[in-house]
């Protein structure tokens, strides 16, 4: 509802914004028509419609000049399409809004007659004039060694044998190691090992190990 897009004889494709509100267009079109009460016949409706339309941008093809068929938006509204108009070739020319030419697409012989974009996809469906409908989308080539480091692609299928534990929930391979210990051995809980950190010589064979503390009360 902000743009609009015409084809002219001038082999111009023309993009005209609108400057109406978008909500309540008919009341401000209707006070646009009150203030221009000094204006009668053509000038009237000149002077209302540049207060409601005005010139966004054009679309050519400066060299060869060629008429235009079927020119539409895409469905966002981001893109606008059109098909030369000469016999004997089947071209569809992509611009951005901002003017810039981004693809032709070039089909089998045979003159465009009309075209149409998908209204939320990326799919463009053109007839020719022998009768033949042909659906332009994205060529999307599938790449799944990006998925993992390790993935390997195959040419072709290929026989393999899994290992016996290969698809447990638990396998062979990842069961936690269990340590040999002697249940029998003596554990001495009594003797203290000595300290180096806590000794004030290396030679020092006596460590303080206690200390103990009498409170004072206070005066």
């Amino acid at each position: 509802g902000q743009y609009l897009l015409t084809n002219s004889n001038d082999r111009i494709i023309r993009i005209y914004e609108n400057l109406l509100p978008l909500k309540d267009e008919v009341g401000a079109l209707d006070d646009l028509h009150e203030n221009q009460n000094e204006l009668n016949g053509v000038e009237k409706l000149k002077a209302v419609g540049s207060k409601c339309l005005t010139l966004f941008r054009e679309f050519q093809d400066s060299i060869t000049k060629v008429h235009w068929k079927a020119p539409c938006f895409s469905g966002d509204g981001e893109w606008v399409v059109g098909g030369s108009a000469s016999k004997g070739e089947h071209k569809i020319y992509i611009w951005d809004r901002a003017g810039r030419l981004v693809k032709i697409l070039e089909g089998p012989t045979g003159a465009l007659i009309d075209l149409a974009w998908h209204p939320v996809r990326p799919i463009v469906v053109s007839a020719s004039l022998n009768g033949v409908v042909y659906i332009w989308a994205k060529d999307y080539t599938e790449n799944w060694s990006a998925f993992a480091p390790d993935f390997k692609e195959l040419e072709e299928n290929e026989e393999y044998v899994e290992r016996e534990d290969e698809f447990d929930l638990i396998p062979q391979t990842e069961k936690v190691k269990c340590y040999d210990v002697n249940e029998d051995e003596e554990i001495d809980i009594v003797t203290v090992e000595k300290d180096t950190t806590f000794s004030d010589s290396d030679m020092s064979h006596e460590e303080l190990c206690f200390l103990p503390a009498t409170p004072s009360p206070d005066v």
